[in-house]
């Protein structure tokens, strides 16, 4: 009898498997057991390695940190985007302010320039026609040009019974002449376009109605409401002929008025 080296029973030694466990019973040449061949022992199964459990814990560990790793970078990246977008948004403000300021500055230098010239060419204005005053009967052309500079052109000249008158021109200003007509070398005339007298006032239909034939320069600035502005003078045989010319308030609109030896002989108006 031999002892089951599985369980321990007492079994024969014939027996090659233990009838109480049935792990295999084997012998030696010499009639000694034979240790058991676990490789084909078909008792309970073994159980399986723990340390596959531990892998796969820490494998499900890492993919949950990487996980993380990779919300926290997306985090971050939304919170930079968002920063990068406001720092725009804040530089664009900024450049419009600016270009809005920079053109604030530019109309209002517009502005100014404009009223400059402006006024500039309002003084230009009042000048020509203070010089356009200076001219008096019986001047020389060479006094003429004293005030207004070299003449420019010959605008008429003729002769009849040995009175020989001609007409010279003069450009003052952008839009504005000054015409002057010399009998035998002595002014005997003068006009001008263009040139407004700074201290002129406009006229109405009113007051142009008002005007009546006979009236003096003074009454008739009493009736307006003050100066016109002269565009003609003129002397002839003893005689003299003064024309002064009013605006109107709208576009174009203006009135003529004639005065013969200081006296009103004729009036005329347009678009008032």
């Amino acid at each position: 009898m031999i002892k089951c080296p599985e369980c321990g029973k007492e079994i024969s030694d014939k027996a090659t498997t233990c009838p109480n466990c049935g792990a295999p019973i084997g012998t030696t040449s010499q009639g000694a057991p034979a240790q058991p061949d676990f490789g084909q022992y078909n008792g309970p199964a073994q159980q399986p390695p723990k340390k596959k459990k531990k892998h796969r814990g820490l494998v499900v560990l890492a993919v949950i940190v990487v996980l993380i790793i990779i919300i926290i970078a997306v985090a971050n990246s939304g919170g930079n985007s968002n920063s990068d977008t406001k720092t725009a948004d804040s530089q664009t403000s900024d450049t419009t302010v600016q270009t809005d300021t920079t053109a604030e500055a530019d109309a209002s230098t517009d502005v100014n320039a404009a009223a400059t010239d402006a006024e500039t060419d309002s003084e230009a204005a009042n000048e020509d026609y203070v010089k356009y005053q200076q001219i008096s009967m019986g001047q020389s052309l060479q006094d003429v040009e004293g005030i207004l500079g070299t003449s420019e052109t010959v605008s008429s000249s003729s002769e009849i019974a040995g009175t020989k008158s001609e007409i010279y021109s003069w450009s003052v200003g952008v839009a504005s002449s000054v015409t002057v007509t010399f009998t035998n070398g002595a002014v005997s005339g003068k006009g001008q376009i263009g040139i407004t007298a700074p201290d002129a006032v406009t006229i109405d239909t009113d007051k142009f109605n008002a005007i009546n034939t006979g009236m003096t320069y003074d009454e008739v600035v009493a009736v307006v409401g003050g100066p016109g502005t002269e565009d003609s003078y003129t002397e002839f045989m003893g005689s003299t002929s003064t024309s002064y010319i009013w605006s109107g308030s709208s576009l174009g609109s203006s009135a003529s008025v004639t005065f013969t030896d200081g006296k009103v002989s004729n009036k005329t108006q347009f678009g008032l």
